[in-house]
């Protein structure tokens, strides 16, 4: 085959179907030798999700990002799975750099499947648990972050408290200088 391409990049690399539920999906592909802040939001810049989201909308079908971190392109040591969704909830909601870390692929070199690929978590059912997720943080609750942290509370405990993920008071936490 030699050197495959996209058609374009303005548009997701593949779209795959599942011959058994006949479900499509697109996947955007991306590599990075490593995997910081600034990557992300390269990765994930606002205008570009927002042609993607019209793709999704227009389509009717998901995007997935698959990010392979270090190693080669053709073999990267870690494999991120991304839906769309989750970037675009993120971007709309939340100033902070974006901790991907939840989206890893701990067996990177198993066969992918569809049902993995296929998002599972929609922001709803992440707000179902956490009512805050994503939502931008006042100033009062900073301070009030701040302070509990201070006094020991840990971070579950400060999850409970203000409806947000573990992952989501970590990254405040650490805008806030508080933790490295």
């Amino acid at each position: 085959l030699g050197k495959v391409t996209p058609e374009s990049n303005r548009l997701p690399d593949l779209i795959v179907k599942d011959t058994e539920s006949d479900c499509c999906m697109a996947i955007e592909c991306k590599w990075r030798q490593t995997l910081k802040a600034e990557n992300a939001q390269e990765l994930f810049e606002p205008e570009r999700m927002e042609i993607f989201e019209r793709f999704s909308r227009r389509r009717k079908m998901p995007v997935v990002f698959l990010i392979g971190i270090g190693g080669k392109p053709s073999e990267p040591l870690d494999i991120y799975i991304v839906p769309l969704a989750a970037v675009t909830e993120h971007i709309a909601h939340d100033d902070t750099p974006w901790d991907i870390e939840p989206f890893k692929r701990t067996e990177t070199f198993a066969p992918l499947t569809f049902d993995e690929m296929t998002p599972r978590t929609t922001f709803s059912d992440i707000r179902q648990q956490y009512p805050n997720a994503y939502k931008p943080w006042s100033e009062d609750d900073e301070r009030r972050l701040a302070n509990l942290y201070a006094s020991g509370t840990d971070i579950d405990k400060l999850s409970h408290i203000f409806g947000r993920q573990p992952g989501g008071i970590r990254s405040r936490l650490k805008k806030l200088g508080l933790i490295l």
